[in-house]
C-alpha cells in the first residue's frame, strides 16, 4: 500500500500546471477553467489579492521568459503552450526593494491538496527573464509584505495515512506546526524574520509526541495519524536547517525511536526530496 500511496502523491505532484493569468492583452489567450465553489478560498484571496498589486504585463508577446529550465520562450507562447494550466495570473512586482521588479506567475491546476505554483523571475536583460524560485504545494500564500507562508501539511498529506488523519492534543498544546515563513532576495528565497518561536513549537511538538503510545500500522498505514505528525514536524525543521537532511536525519533518530523507524525514515526521506524538487529552497 504504501508504494501505491507514493505513485499516488507523485501524481498529484506531476500535475505542476497551476492558475491564471490576468493581463491586458492576454484576455483572449488565458481563461479561467475553474468554477469558483471548487477553488479553495484562502488560497484564492491570498493570492488574488497579492496579484491585484503586482504592475500587469502589456507587451506579453515581446515578453521573453525562461521557465523550468526550458528553452527561451515569449510569454505567450508560454500560455498557449502545454506549460500553464486552469487559472493564471501574471505581473511584475519588486520583491526585494533593490528597485527592479521580478515577474511573478501564479497558477493553478485545480488538483486535489495540491497544485499552487509560484514562479519568481528576474531580468537578464530587458525583456528577457529567468526563473530564480518557484514555490509549489497547496496551502501556501504570499502576503502584501511579500512573504511567503510555505505549509508542509499539503505534502504530507498521504503520509502513511489519510488525508485528514492526524494526531493532535490541543491541551497539551500539541498542533499541527505553523508554515515556514520566505523571502525573496536578490535571486533567493531565506527564511524570513526569526524562526526561534517556530522551532520551539515543533521541539515541543516532538516531546509530546514521544510521550504517545505508537499503535502498529496496519499494511503501512497508520489511522491515527501520529507518524504523520512527525513527519510534518520533522519537515518543518528540515526547512529551518536549509534542507540539510544529514541534520534532519540526526533529529529523526533522536526523537523517532520505535520498531518501524526504517520505513518511516524512508517514506519521509523521499517526501523531502520531492519537497526539494518541487520547490526552491535556496539557503
Amino acid at each position: 500500500m504504501r508504494s501505491f500511496l507514493f505513485v499516488l502523491l507523485a501524481a498529484f505532484f506531476s500535475c505542476e500546471e497551476p492558475s491564471g493569468t490576468s493581463t491586458a492583452n492576454l484576455s483572449n489567450l488565458l481563461k479561467d477553467t475553474l468554477p469558483v465553489d471548487s477553488v479553495d478560498t484562502y488560497e484564492f484571496d491570498c493570492y488574488d489579492s497579492f496579484m491585484a498589486a503586482t504592475e500587469k504585463i502589456t507587451d506579453s508577446a515581446d515578453l521573453l521568459v525562461e521557465v523550468n529550465g526550458q528553452d527561451v520562450v515569449s510569454f505567450d507562447s508560454l500560455v498557449k503552450g502545454d506549460f500553464l494550466y486552469g487559472h493564471t495570473q501574471a505581473g511584475f512586482r519588486d520583491l526585494d526593494g533593490d528597485g527592479k521588479k521580478e515577474l511573478l506567475i501564479f497558477t493553478y491546476t485545480g488538483g486535489m491538496h495540491c497544485c499552487d505554483e509560484i514562479y519568481i523571475l528576474e531580468a537578464m536583460n530587458p525583456g528577457h527573464y529567468l526563473q530564480k524560485a518557484k514555490f509549489f504545494a497547496g496551502t501556501t500564500c504570499v502576503n502584501l509584505n511579500n512573504e511567503f507562508s510555505y505549509n508542509v501539511y499539503e505534502m504530507l498529506g498521504y503520509f502513511l495515512s489519510c488525508y485528514s488523519c492526524l494526531y493532535e492534543d490541543s491541551a497539551k498544546g500539541l498542533i499541527a506546526p505553523p508554515p515556514v515563513v520566505y523571502r525573496y532576495e536578490r535571486g533567493k528565497l531565506v527564511l524570513a524574520g526569526d524562526t526561534t518561536s517556530l522551532k520551539k513549537t515543533v521541539v515541543k511538538n516532538l516531546n509530546l509526541l514521544k510521550e504517545v503510545p505508537m499503535n502498529p500500522m496496519n499494511e503501512d498505514w497508520d489511522e491515527s495519524g501520529v507518524r504523520k505528525m512527525y513527519a510534518l514536524n520533522f519537515a518543518t525543521l528540515h526547512l529551518l536547517a536549509q534542507c540539510n537532511l544529514k541534520q534532519t536525519k540526526t533529529l529523526f533518530d533522536q526523537y523517532y525511536t520505535f520498531k518501524d523507524k526504517g520505513i518511516v525514515w524512508k517514506e519521509l526521506k523521499q517526501h523531502l526530496q520531492t519537497l526539494e524538487e518541487q520547490t526552491t529552497f535556496t539557503p
